[in-house]
């Protein structure tokens, strides 16, 4: 899949989000399409939202701190 700031895939994962909002899964897809996409600081919003949704859902900090690091936000990533 080429980089774009926008792809299917995450045209279709926010449908689904729209018609049922209390899927962790499919926020996390949104988050990890975004961070796939180069978004990083979408992918983080959409993480934080997840957790916000999910406190246990632990995937979602580890990818959140991974994608604060690589947006060299170190002291976030340690916080996560």
């Amino acid at each position: 899949m080429t980089a774009q700031t926008v792809s299917e895939r995450l045209t279709n994962l926010l449908k689904m989000a729209e018609t049922d909002p209390s899927k962790a899964f499919t926020w996390y897809g949104i988050a990890m399409e975004y961070r796939g996409l180069g978004r990083g600081e979408d992918a983080v919003t959409t993480f934080r939202k997840l957790i916000e949704l999910d406190s246990r859902y632990v995937p979602a900090y580890h990818m959140m701190a991974r994608t604060q690091l690589e947006l060299h936000q170190t002291d976030e990533a340690r916080a996560t």
